[in-house]
C-alpha cells in the first residue's frame, strides 16, 4: 500500500482538521473531493497515464487534485495560477494534457475564454482537451517543470514510488505527527508545495494556507502566533523576509517545533536568527 492508498483508505480521525484558517476543512472533506475528482475523471474517459493539467494556489483543493489524479491513474501536470500565458503555453505544449483542473469558475492564465465544468460539491472544475497524446509510463504520478537554479524549466516525472520514499522519509525525520500543523505557502509548481501537502495527509497533520506568504511575510508569522503552529518549511530566501518581517511587526513563534530549510545555501547567521526569533 502506498501513500496514496494509505490517504484515501483511511477510516480513521477522518474527523481531523485538514485544513486550518477561515475556512477549515477536514480529512473526511478531503477524500471525499479527491473521490468526486477520480469520479469526475473517469466519466470524461481518462486513460491510464494520460496527463493532467492542475491550476491552483496552496490549499485544500490542490491536495485535492493531487490525490484524485493519482486515483484515477492520471499524471498531474502542475502549472501556477500565477504564471504568464506564455509560460503556460510552453508547458501545455511540451506535456499535451488531456485534462485541465483549476477552481470552479476560473480560467487558464492562458485560456481566458474556456471555463471548466463543476465538479459538484468540490469547488473544482473540469476541463477536456480535444488532443491525442502518448500516456505516461505506469507508475508515473506527476510531471513537474522545473530549471534548477537557472536556464528553461525542464519536464521532470516523479513515480508513485518516488513520492512515497520521499514523503514518508520527510515524515520519519522530522516526526511528523497529527498533533503537528503547519504554514504552506510554497508555489504549487514547486516539488516543495507537492512534499508539504502529501507529508501532512499521510500524518493526519493540519495545514495553514498562507497563498500570499511568499509576498507577505507577516502574514505568516501572524498566523504561527494565532494557530500555534509548529513546523516551518521554507528556503533562506524566504526565511530572511520573515526575519525583516519580524523586526517591523513581530510575532510570537515560540509553538514551532520544526523549522526547515531547503533549496538554497543556508548561511549560519541566518540559522543564528532563526533560532534568535524562536
Amino acid at each position: 500500500m502506498d501513500l496514496y492508498d494509505e490517504i484515501l483508505g483511511r477510516t480513521a480521525r477522518l474527523e481531523a482538521p485538514y485544513i486550518l484558517g477561515p475556512e477549515p476543512r477536514t480529512y473526511a472533506e478531503l477524500v471525499a473531493a479527491a473521490e468526486q475528482v477520480a469520479a469526475a475523471l473517469r466519466r470524461t474517459g481518462i486513460r491510464q497515464g494520460e496527463r493532467v493539467e492542475l491550476c491552483f494556489d496552496v490549499g485544500f483543493l490542490f491536495a485535492a487534485v493531487l490525490l484524485g489524479v493519482v486515483a484515477a491513474d492520471g499524471v498531474g501536470v502542475l502549472v501556477s495560477p500565477h504564471w504568464t500565458p506564455h509560460e503556460c503555453d510552453r508547458v501545455r505544449k511540451l506535456s499535451t494534457p488531456r485534462f485541465s483542473l483549476l477552481p470552479a469558475g476560473r480560467t487558464m492564465p492562458n485560456d481566458s475564454f474556456t471555463r471548466p465544468a463543476p465538479i459538484r460539491r468540490t469547488g473544482i472544475g473540469l476541463l477536456a482537451h480535444p488532443i491525442e497524446s502518448q500516456p505516461c509510463e505506469p507508475g508515473d504520478a506527476m510531471l513537474i517543470y522545473t530549471s534548477g537554479s537557472s536556464a528553461t524549466p525542464k519536464g521532470a516525472v516523479l513515480t508513485r514510488r518516488n513520492l512515497d520514499t520521499n514523503v514518508r522519509g520527510i515524515n520519519t525525520y522530522l516526526e511528523l505527527c497529527p498533533e503537528d500543523r503547519s504554514a504552506v505557502f510554497t508555489p504549487t509548481a514547486y516539488a516543495y508545495a507537492v512534499s508539504q501537502a502529501l507529508t501532512h495527509a499521510l500524518a493526519t497533520a493540519a495545514v495553514y494556507p498562507v497563498p500570499d506568504g511568499m509576498v507577505r511575510p507577516q502574514r505568516v508569522t501572524q498566523a504561527i502566533e494565532e494557530t500555534r503552529l509548529t513546523c516551518l518549511a521554507a528556503n533562506p530566501t524566504v526565511f530572511k523576509a520573515l526575519l525583516s518581517a519580524q523586526q517591523i511587526e513581530p510575532h510570537d513563534l515560540s509553538s514551532l517545533r520544526v523549522v526547515m530549510s531547503a533549496g538554497q545555501f543556508l548561511e549560519w547567521d541566518v540559522v543564528a536568527r532563526l533560532e534568535a526569533a524562536c
